[in-house]
């Protein structure tokens, strides 16, 4: 990825900064201001699967195949933020990798961690989530990346006990999730264009159009008809086009105004920061609008989701069958202008602070280059593959097993359906249920085999992906670096 030289530091954030999903798309604009306050000149980097240019995307992104090329000029490693530490495929509908070097989703996070501390730069997770049971073909692998993390910092409790239950004796740092210091516009004159271009007036409610809001339409639509009457315009914002956000969605009853295209990140945040109300789905549309004073109204959240938090902090109203949506947004709306939880902001700004001074910090703190962790990272996996390769006649056995019960069975119907002696066919269909019962047995243990079997191929797969990857394919180049270290 090319870019203006620059005499300062070089930081690289890697992350899903090329779908559109306002909260992906925040988080590097965030590090950057973040940053910038800290590391004078600094020039921040941003990679993802995808090329995006400025002017049809909101900025720049190169492409993490570009990654290995350029770390040999960089000073630090961001990791994040967002939901990245994961090994399940359902990131958003049709998000893949551009080249098939390059594993998913594992190959926005786990590889470039990994590499960037074979080249000696430190590595620091920005306010990660991570998802809850990682697959035991994972565990050592995110253990690995881990230990080759200077800095591992989780936006919440569940996160930090995923990953304790796999490094117990690892420095886990929550903090808050990194859209709480969102800076928007400080007028808010500053939003009166956007609103006039959309046909829109304040006061106004912002509503996101999203299907999983779709189960709670009547309460919305209540809502909207309350806070309507009450002399507030509707503005309705897609927030996460990648999740199914569609203006229209919901058929408000009311006159809505709405965005021509899908507005850059700091268009939305200017929009929520001036909102009156915010009926909203979206995590970081929550937070935007929580940290302007924004009172939110959301559903209530599965036990242990990540939205859950959000459902105790002032400012909340949680739809939970108690009251109608109409009820609470007339009561939000009547109390506009109290007293927010201005402590539990300031509490969340200084925990940030601390954060992103951790974050610069590191800045300066480059080692000589370390090939050997990239290489346990594949050479620890050695006695896995021997068990995928070893189990294939395991499994052949478990195959044919059930093809010859099956075969069996077969035959024993074909005898019962020629109309035996009486005594004949209850000893047919003895025998019969006996090679049923023996088949379900052998079903499920070869159901269990092929399970086993499919992790380690994902294991395989990863594995085959690195040696693949970038970091490989530049081995030369990092063993001349690591010569002149040493030198």
């Amino acid at each position: 990825m090319s870019a203006a030289p620059s005499d300062g530091p070089r930081v690289a954030i890697v992350g899903t900064f090329d779908v559109s999903n306002f909260g992906d798309l925040l988080f590097p604009l965030i590090a950057e201001a973040e940053l910038a306050e800290r590391l004078p000149d600094v020039e921040v980097r941003r990679y993802s699967y995808r090329r995006m240019t400025a002017g049809p995307w909101p900025y720049s992104v190169g492409s993490l195949a570009d990654l290995a090329g350029d770390l040999s000029e960089t000073d630090l490693l961001v990791v994040g933020g967002g939901h990245l530490v994961r090994f399940d495929k359902a990131v958003a509908d049709g998000y893949a990798p551009t080249t098939p070097d390059e594993h998913h989703p594992t190959g926005y996070w786990l590889t470039p961690t990994l590499l960037a501390h074979a080249y000696g730069i430190p590595v620091a997770w920005n306010a990660l989530g991570v998802s809850p049971d990682t697959p035991a073909w994972g565990r050592p692998l995110l253990a690995e990346a881990m230990a080759a993390t200077d800095y591992v910092s989780v936006r919440d409790e569940w996160s930090a006990q995923e990953l304790a239950s796999i490094a117990p004796d690892a420095e886990i740092a929550i903090v808050p999730d990194t859209a709480w210091s969102v800076r928007p516009p400080a007028t808010a004159e500053a939003v009166d264009p956007l609103l006039a271009q959309m046909g829109a007036t304040k006061p106004y409610i912002v509503v996101q159009p999203s299907p999983l809001l779709l189960e709670h339409a009547a309460d919305v639509r209540a809502a909207v008809t309350a806070a309507h009457e009450l002399g507030r315009s509707v503005v309705e914002l897609p927030i996460s086009p990648a999740l199914g956000d569609r203006s229209g969605l919901l058929e408000l009853p009311v006159p809505v105004s709405r965005p021509t295209e899908w507005p850059a990140p700091p268009v939305l945040v200017s929009l929520i920061a001036n909102a009156d109300a915010a009926i909203a789905q979206s995590l970081h549309l929550s937070i935007t609008a929580l940290a302007a004073g924004v009172p939110v109204h959301r559903v209530r959240a599965p036990r242990g989701s990540k939205y859950e938090l959000l459902e105790s902090l002032a400012g909340v109203s949680v739809w939970n069958g108690e009251r109608d949506g109409a009820t609470a947004i007339r009561e939000a709306l009547a109390a506009r202008g109290d007293d927010g939880d201005d402590q539990g902001l300031l509490e969340r700004h200084a925990q940030l602070e601390a954060h992103w001074d951790r974050i610069a910090a590191l800045v300066g703190e480059r080692r000589a280059p370390d090939l050997q962790s990239a290489a346990r990272a594949i050479s620890g996996r050695t006695a896995a593959l021997e068990t995928l390769a070893g189990g294939q006649d395991e499994r052949s056995e478990w195959t044919a097993r059930v093809e010859t019960l099956e075969q069996q069975v077969a035959d024993l119907e074909y005898r019962l359906a020629e109309k035996p002696e009486p005594l004949d066919a209850r000893a047919l269909a003895e025998e019969r249920d006996s090679l049923l019962h023996q088949l379900a047995d052998a079903e499920r243990d070869r159901a269990v085999l092929l399970q086993t079997q499919q992790e380690l191929r994902r294991l395989d797969e990863y594995t085959q992906t690195l040696l693949a990857s970038p970091a490989f394919r530049v081995g030369a180049p990092l063993r001349r670096l690591a010569r002149r270290v040493r030198r």
